[in-house]
């Protein structure tokens, strides 16, 4: 999605073969997403500006040196992703949901465990509503909505490429727990 090259996918541990078979399988799977990424592309080069569903631009020069396509083609998928997310955000909290955080492409919802199914059912509509917006009818699919998936407290996330950080986090926390006192 993010103009991966063989290349690139054979940095991630694929064989030559492997990657071209994947790359090809994806083209052709998601065709119609290809197609909309390669015209978005060539209009930011002519145009000379790459300019999302909702306004954000960026200037293009293709003539400049080091021009990179895949860059534009990735700005037009995480700023209308972001865009999306913004729409959501205002939505919820008009609704009067507990969002507390953006956390890349997900929410941090604060509420009381007996309202939980409720809200995190409300967030589901204002995601399908935004993209929706944004995407000219279209709703992408979201997960996270089962139950299974929430975190509540005390559980929290975890993952291990952040245990390290944790523990630096919870080092600190503790050196300053006596001055909290």
């Amino acid at each position: 999605m993010y103009g991966a090259t063989v290349i690139a996918l054979m940095n991630k541990g694929l064989t030559k073969e492997q990657a071209r078979r994947a790359l090809n399988h994806h083209h052709k799977v998601y065709s119609t997403f290809w197609e909309w990424i390669e015209d978005r592309i060539e209009a930011a080069d002519i145009d000379g500006e790459a300019v999302t569903f909702d306004g954000w631009k960026i200037q293009v020069d293709a003539e400049r040196k080091g021009f990179n396509s895949r860059s534009i083609g990735n700005f037009f998928v995480q700023a209308n992703s972001a865009a999306i997310m913004r729409l959501a955000a205002v939505m919820a909290t008009e609704r009067g949901l507990g969002v507390c955080a953006i956390v890349h492409d997900a929410f941090l919802l604060e509420a009381p465990i007996e309202d939980m199914a409720r809200q995190v059912a409300e967030l589901k509509a204002c995601m399908d509503e935004a993209s929706a917006t944004i995407l000219d009818g279209f709703v992408l699919g979201v997960d996270g909505w089962d139950e299974k998936d929430w975190i509540v407290y005390p559980a929290r996330f975890e993952d291990e490429r952040g245990k390290e950080f944790w523990k630096e986090v919870e080092t600190a926390l503790a050196a300053l727990e006596p001055q909290l006192v």
